[in-house]
């Protein structure tokens, strides 16, 4: 206990931040902690643990795991006042189960941060990738990266800049359902944040990506610059045709962390 209080204390810089070490470390000793709390349990408090084993072990083990069915018959047995009870036996089922509970958790907990940290490489390269393409465009005014719409005036790069402005407000229409699983207990492995930031920086590329290949489509593009900031909106709307994966490997994390979200 005293070593996870000095973990949930300990000054998290970026690397310990971006490697989860402090807060892991933190999550692992309180787990253990709760395995050694059920060695020196008393006899008679053994089914209080054994019902909390058996709810961690439903959710993360699954019902038909040789462990939890053992863990079930033990609580079974002990239930009934004509038997006599095996203390020692159900204590090391509990502590079985929780183990192997706990080193699942553990693994989703790795994983949520693996993707935390992979969505925000993802992100970064996005937003590296806009800001290049804007600066070529300043130094390549004769280049047209997109067409521009009648009446434009201005610079290439301005140009290219409002639609990827556009393109980030199209993206923020589908930020919404992932910022809505926002907990409130904001956390280091907040992956809903990460998601819609990931969409809001993608959004301004896949607005440019779109306007681009419609210039070699036979139809005509529209002329109106309001048309065309309209198209960049509903492209970088589209920009979830490809985030929707990363949306489905967070929703499975998610779930699968949920159980034990109360306990950290």
């Amino acid at each position: 206990l005293e070593d996870a209080n000095r973990a949930s204390l300990a000054k998290v810089t970026l690397r310990k931040w971006w490697w989860g070490t402090e807060i892991e470390r933190a999550w692992a000793r309180l787990r253990e902690v709760e395995e050694r709390i059920v060695e020196l349990a008393r006899d008679e408090d053994l089914p209080v643990y054994a019902a909390h084993a058996a709810h961690l072990g439903q959710t993360y083990l699954g019902k038909t795991d040789s462990r939890v069915t053992r863990l079930r018959v033990l609580r079974r047995h002990a239930a009934q006042p004509d038997t006599t009870p095996q203390a020692d036996e159900l204590r090391r089922s509990i502590i079985a189960v929780l183990w192997a509970a706990h080193d699942i958790a553990d693994c989703v907990d790795r994983e949520a941060r693996y993707l935390r940290n992979r969505l925000l490489i993802a992100s970064g390269f996005c937003v590296l990738f806009a800001i290049v393409m804007v600066c070529m465009q300043s130094r390549l005014e004769s280049v047209k990266f997109i067409e521009h719409a009648n009446g434009w005036k201005e610079s290439s790069w301005s140009y290219l800049g409002i639609v990827m402005l556009f393109g980030a407000v199209g993206s923020l229409f589908t930020t919404i359902p992932a910022v809505s699983r926002i907990p409130s207990n904001f956390g280091p492995f907040n992956l809903p944040l990460q998601q819609g930031l990931l969409k809001i920086a993608f959004g301004p590329l896949a607005a440019v990506t779109g306007l681009g290949a419609l210039m070699f489509v036979p139809a005509k593009l529209p002329d109106s610059l309001s048309a065309i900031l309209l198209l960049a909106v509903i492209f970088g709307a589209g920009q979830h045709a490809v985030t929707r994966y990363v949306d489905q490997r967070a929703e499975e994390i998610l779930t699968a962390a949920a159980p034990s979200t109360s306990r950290k």
